[in-house]
């Protein structure tokens, strides 16, 4: 009788982001909707083995989820490399949850050639926090497709406009080790421990900002000269102000995967009722609200046919209910947020480029029924 193996047979250490996101397949249908954020987050197998309770609480919105995922972790721990033997033999299969282990032997001498292999491949250790600041005197510090994306995209829209603008050093973090491995320095910068951090040190300014509608703000009010961006009209002036402050306080922490006291939150009791009830927030309180902007204005963005800067700020909220929440948006009440959401996608590089949809494949799969 024919053996099915239920994934890639290979040693949990060396699980790459697939390899996890195929793990995560075969825990079940309902956990096929965890495999982009797992993805997202670049979760391999030497961080999947890491993760703690608090890691999986920012990730997983399902309680008994979490539950079922912290037992299955810990199942695989016994299976992944202790830190004498880096370099393991070729071929191990693991079941979920049977702890079943088949490793066939391998020589010495291939051994040495794939210790030799890996380390001839290793990363460059990225600079610290410290090296950037001596380097460089206008800095982000950033995570892919985290809050510190709409401080990217809003630069990159202003340095379109205004292509004499200084040049934003931005230092990205790896995703897989921020979370639990955050720079001292950066800390001393920035206490809450997330980004986005802006660090404007030219001819002697000494600012440091963090919260990314704060940031989007003092850029447009460093550099957006001729309001094409944050839009003349006393009106819109007055909506980008309310709106803006109502992201950053209200809507942000609907789309959020983490908590804003993550650094003091070393268990998590919530379950899945405030799921439950902030989706139920979002369709018959706050995504109204946009839908009303987007009729008064005909679109195609948020007041009209030119790209403002409530767009960014909100245009970020819309992928992350694309990509984290993905029912809230595509089969939410809201058809003109639909389309707004495919217009930014389809015809705003700046956009792409932020979210870096297009830099391997499966980034450009947001969902969408349009």
């Amino acid at each position: 009788m024919a053996v099915s193996l239920r994934y890639s047979v290979k040693n949990v250490q060396d699980w790459t982001a697939s390899d996890t996101s195929q793990w995560l397949s075969n825990l079940g249908p309902n956990y096929t909707e965890l495999q982009q954020t797992f993805l997202d987050e670049g979760i391999d197998g030497k961080v999947l083995v890491q993760l703690t309770e608090m890691d999986i609480a920012d990730l997983v919105p399902s309680k008994i989820q979490r539950k079922k995922l912290l037992v299955e972790i810990q199942n695989l721990r016994p299976h992944a490399l202790q830190p004498e033997n880096p370099y393991p033999p070729q071929g191990l299969y693991l079941e979920p949850g049977s702890g079943r282990n088949i490793q066939p032997e391998v020589s010495e001498t291939s051994q040495q050639v794939v210790q030799y292999a890996l380390a001839s491949m290793e990363k460059e250790q990225s600079p610290s926090v410290q090296e950037v600041l001596k380097k460089h005197d206008f800095i982000l510090f950033h995570v892919s497709r985290y809050r510190s994306t709409r401080v990217v995209w809003m630069y990159y829209e202003l340095k379109q406009r205004y292509p004499d603008m200084p040049d934003l050093y931005i230092h990205e973090f790896d995703q897989t080790e921020f979370r639990s491995n955050k720079d001292p320095k950066f800390l001393r910068l920035n206490p809450n421990g997330k980004v986005p951090l802006l660090v404007d040190n030219r001819n002697g300014r000494k600012i440091k900002m963090w919260d990314s509608v704060a940031i989007c703000f003092y850029l447009v009010n460093q550099f957006d000269v001729e309001n094409q961006l944050f839009l003349e009209d006393p009106r819109v002036q007055t909506l980008c102000y309310q709106f803006s402050f109502y992201v950053s306080g209200t809507v942000d922490n609907l789309t959020a995967t983490s908590s804003p006291i993550q650094r003091v939150l070393h268990s998590y009791s919530g379950d899945d009722s405030s799921q439950v009830l902030q989706r139920r927030f979002w369709e018959e309180v706050a995504g109204g609200e946009f839908e009303k902007l987007l009729q008064a204005a005909n679109g195609p963005y948020l007041f009209g046919k030119t790209l403002s800067f409530l767009d960014v700020v909100f245009g970020c909220n819309a992928f992350w209910m694309s990509r984290y929440k993905r029912n809230w948006l595509v089969d939410g009440p809201f058809l003109m947020l639909q389309h707004y959401f495919e217009h930014l996608l389809t015809n705003n590089e700046n956009f792409r480029k932020s979210f870096k949809i297009d830099e391997k494949p499966g980034n450009n799969q947001v969902v969408s029924k349009l």
